[in-house]
This record gives C-alpha cells, sequence and structure tokens, in this order.
C-alpha cells in the first residue's frame, strides 16, 4: 500500500514538473512619427529588416503591410515560460513580425510578434510573449533612419 502511494506522489511530482507556465500576455508596440509618411516609414523599415537579417516573405500592395518570414530568435527577447522547477525550457525559438504603417498626418507604426518555441525534450510548441526588447531596437533604428523621435516614446 505504501508502494502505491510513493508510485502515485512520484508519478504526480513527474507531470507536475512537465507542466507550462503560460507566458504573460503583451500588447503590440506601436510608435507615432510627426513629419513622416507612411511610404517613408515602410521605406526604411525594409532596410532595417534587411540588414538584420530578418526575411520578409509579404509586403501588401499599397506597402501598409510588412509580414516577415520565419526567424531565429534569440531567447533574451521572449518568455516562452518555465517548468514547474522554475527552469526555461531548452528548444528552438522561432519568431514572426507583422508590421502595419498607417498614415494620416502622422506615420503609426504598429508591431506584432509572435513567437514559437519547440521544446528540444519532447518536440512540444508553446507559444511566447515577446518581451518588446526586439521591437525596441529596431523602433530605435527607425527613428536613426528617419531622423526623427517618436511621439510617444516610453522614458
Amino acid at each position: 500500500m505504501a508502494m502505491r502511494w510513493i508510485m502515485a506522489s512520484l508519478l504526480i511530482l513527474l507531470a507536475s514538473a512537465c507542466t507550462v507556465r503560460k507566458p504573460t500576455e503583451r500588447a503590440p508596440v506601436q510608435a507615432v512619427y510627426s513629419h513622416t509618411s507612411a511610404a517613408q516609414v515602410v521605406g526604411a523599415l525594409m532596410a532595417i529588416l534587411a540588414e538584420e537579417r530578418i526575411p520578409v516573405s509579404a509586403r501588401s500592395t499599397g506597402g501598409a503591410t510588412i509580414v516577415t518570414d520565419s526567424f531565429e530568435v534569440l531567447p533574451e527577447y521572449c518568455d516562452c515560460g518555465r517548468n514547474f522547477f522554475g527552469a526555461e525550457y531548452p528548444g528552438i525559438r522561432r519568431g514572426q513580425m507583422k508590421f502595419t504603417v498607417a498614415d494620416g498626418g502622422t506615420a503609426r507604426v504598429k508591431i506584432e510578434f509572435a513567437t514559437l518555441l519547440t521544446i528540444t525534450a519532447n518536440n512540444k510548441h508553446v507559444h511566447c510573449t515577446s518581451f518588446g526588447i526586439l521591437e525596441e531596437k529596431l523602433l530605435k533604428r527607425l527613428e536613426g533612419r528617419l531622423g526623427t523621435a517618436r511621439l510617444n516614446a516610453q522614458n
């Protein structure tokens, strides 16, 4: 009888060790630039993505939307959750970004960043949440290319 309780306890501990702590949700990163057209922003973004070696898979005919192809993501760019013991999952992180640029006196840029982790040990997939680091890096480079600061910059 005691052996059954020990085995049951070990199975529960093992099962809980494999559970995934879901990452917190994060809103898309947005930036607003005055005296800048959407065409200027899209052109600068395309150049920055090429320099960063982030492949572009689609661009709308009007140029207002850019979608990247899947690319490798550094672990410090996203939260993929942790196991029961608090350890990060080892695996392959792949991301995809969608840039939406709206014009109307000011250029508005919205960046949606989705990341998926494939856990090495069991080949399971976990949706990750961006920390906003890569988006901020790209927006800083965009500011440099445009020669203007964001109106809604976070201090």
